[in-house]
């Protein structure tokens, strides 16, 4: 994210992933602290995982 984080926002790049399966909401964390490091202004959002067992 060090490295890709700049590229990314100076190119007007979306980065999806799936780097918190098990806690989102730590790897949004994670990923503005990297941003805040490096002196970045950037959004990042979470999806949750939907179950389907209640449809």
């Amino acid at each position: 994210m060090n490295m890709l984080l700049p590229l990314a926002l100076q190119r007007g790049t979306c980065i999806i992933t799936n780097m918190g399966a098990m806690d989102p909401l730590g790897a949004q964390q994670k990923v503005l602290e990297i941003a805040t490091t490096l002196g970045l202004d950037v959004s990042v959002a979470v999806a949750h995982e939907v179950s389907v067992a209640n449809l």
